[in-house]
């Protein structure tokens, strides 16, 4: 998920790129069509340097725009929950901040919720098992935990 969130600056920082270089490169002094050989210094140095200058503006867009995208811990995995003890917990992230947490309690009738995960947050409708439409769970920066309003701590099980 976070390599897919990182994903969307950089594709917007190329473009930036590559539109700068192209609108530096039509800037750059030509060589006389009738000139033969290598090109003078000086003209390979002004290409060089509106070069330069393009992707230090292309840098100074990507910042920006790398800024705007809002990482969220990596919370994709199977939790234990102290409440229900060796009971299924599997939270799997889609697109778009879109999540599902899969689960089963004591009586073992597997269930679904549909969740969205927005930053360190996971805003999940556990209506479909009586309780709230939107409980917010506050998500441990390394994704390791997810607590819950009513202090329940779900901890992530070690990766097999």
């Amino acid at each position: 998920q976070r390599e897919r969130d990182m994903a969307a600056p950089s594709r917007a920082a190329l473009l930036a790129l590559l539109g700068l270089l192209a609108t530096a490169s039509s800037f750059a002094p030509r060589a006389p069509t009738s000139h033969r050989g290598p090109l003078p210094l000086a003209a390979v140095s002004r290409r060089v340097a509106a070069a330069g200058v393009a992707a230090a503006a292309a840098a100074a867009v990507a910042a920006p725009l790398g800024a705007l995208a809002v990482a969220s811990p990596p919370v994709g995995g199977d939790f234990d929950d102290p409440n229900h003890p060796k009971c299924k917990r599997t939270v799997t992230l889609g697109e778009a901040g879109k999540a599902v947490i899969d689960g089963a309690d004591e009586d073992g009738k597997p269930w679904q919720i549909q969740a969205v995960v927005k930053g360190a947050t996971i805003f999940a409708d556990f209506s479909v098992k009586g309780g709230p439409k939107d409980l917010e769970g506050k998500i441990s920066s390394d994704g390791s935990s997810i607590t819950w309003p009513d202090g329940n701590s779900w901890t992530k099980k070690a990766s097999k």
